[in-house]
């Protein structure tokens, strides 16, 4: 898809920007909509964000601002200097804006298929791409595929499927191969369900942490590898960019599988009081016939229900954002911090990767979780190098210099030695 063009003047290059089909440009890009009249469209991911075909502009009705595909790449999707989001829209061959046919531009609303056809037996491209230039630890790599949850196409592609309860409503593929300007081949695959994402969940969905990428996701968890068993009961989900309707979708997924094991947990209590039921629920804003129709999803009968002695909400405990330390990734957890204000109950964070002091005064405005891994390899890679450097020099010195070193001395070294050699084991 990608077609580099060249210019005579930056007017005419803002020109052919301008003619693009902003729809198309913003279907291309991850934004899913949904037809609502001949002349509107309405996005699914962003509500409030409408696209008028014919005159091949967009409004966000939240942030109050709108404009042509410039303005689109620049406010929507955070290319803000003016040049380069000419260069992004000119850099691939975008379908052109037709304004005598833009009544019979159409959505396709088919269901999503999963061709798992266009799967390859053979891993090794992703695990290579993923291990040796992304550096996710080998042992969340191999986990994640072995479990289904990360795929390779035979064009060499990694898949991350959206998986929900066992089926795949939607895909996202990465390039293995990285181009000179250090970009890789990025798509959504058509008809996904954009209120979901790649996902891993580990235990009971008590806990919610919310990352902008697959790499991200994947990143996280080689960080936190040692200490998976302790954040167990939660769910890892990506958002694939910024995406309100994915918190959403999957604070609904969560209560919904907590629920139903909360009912379960309660089948033999008995002298329902269906009062004190609607009534909890009230007031913790919930549908009083939640529990009537988690008990119906969990596939208990209707004479079950006077079994439950009362319910107790079964709450989520935590939700974080984990995206990226910029500007976009900040305002968009904060964003979600105002709305979750109304469950009191819930422990609500930022978990963002700090960048450390010394980049930050190179001007670098940006830092993910990837660039976290990397640097966090980085510390434990140097003090592997300095331990065992000293180690060799206090073996060295053993010799000429014992008696001022005693056995325990020696023997704490060695220990020391070994504990950060572990640390190092998935080190490249």
């Amino acid at each position: 898809m990608s077609s580099k063009k060249t210019f005579d003047t930056l007017n005419d290059a803002i020109k052919a920007a301008k003619e693009v089909n902003i729809l198309k440009f913003a279907q291309a890009n991850g934004y899913d909509f949904k037809k609502m009249g001949k002349n509107r469209y309405n996005g699914i991911q962003h509500g409030s964000l409408t696209i008028t075909p014919s005159l091949n502009r967009f409004f966000y009705f939240s942030g109050n601002f709108g404009g042509d595909t410039i303005a689109f790449a620049q406010k929507m999707m955070g290319i803000t200097d003016f040049k380069q989001a000419v260069e992004f829209i000119n850099s691939n061959d975008y379908e052109r804006f037709d304004h005598e046919a833009f009544k019979n531009l159409k959505i396709n609303n088919k269901p999503y298929i999963y061709d798992a056809s266009k799967e390859s037996k053979n891993f090794l491209l992703a695990y290579n791409y993923l291990v040796n230039e992304r550096k996710i630890t080998s042992e969340v790599v191999r986990y994640l595929h072995k479990n289904g949850l990360i795929r390779q196409d035979k064009k060499g592609n990694i898949i991350f499927p959206y998986i929900k309860d066992l089926e795949i409503v939607g895909a996202a593929r990465q390039g293995t191969y990285t181009k000179s300007d250090g970009s890789t081949f990025k798509q959504i695959e058509e008809n996904s369900d954009g209120t979901h994402g790649f996902n891993y969940l580990n235990g009971l969905p008590k806990h919610l942490k919310f990352f902008e990428s697959p790499i991200d996701l994947l990143s996280y968890l080689s960080i936190h590898q040692d200490n998976l068993k302790k954040i167990n009961n939660t769910w890892f989900i990506c958002m694939h960019g910024l995406k309100e309707s994915v918190v959403q979708n999957y604070f609904k997924q969560a209560q919904a599988k907590l629920t139903k094991e909360k009912i379960k947990q309660m089948l033999n209590a008995t002298d329902v009081d269906f009062e004190i039921i609607h009534n909890s629920f009230k007031e913790k804003g919930v549908n009083p016939k939640s529990i009537q129709n988690a008990l119906d999803d969990a596939g208990l009968a209707a004479s079950s229900y006077a079994t439950v002695k009362k319910y107790v909400m079964a709450n989520l405990q935590s939700v974080f954002m984990c995206v990226d330390n910029d500007e976009k990734g900040i305002t968009f957890a904060m964003k979600i911090q105002k709305a979750m204000k109304m469950f009191d109950y819930l422990d609500y964070q930022f978990e963002i990767p700090t960048m450390p002091t010394t980049v930050k005064a190179t001007g670098l405005d940006k830092w993910d979780w990837n660039d976290e891994l990397k640097f966090h390899l980085g510390k434990l890679a140097m003090a592997k190098n300095q331990v065992e450097h000293d180690f060799i020099e206090v073996q060295a010195d053993d010799y000429l210099q014992a008696e001022l070193i005693d056995d325990n001395e020696i023997n704490e070294i060695a220990l020391n030695t070994r504990s950060l050699t572990h640390q190092m084991e998935a080190v490249p």
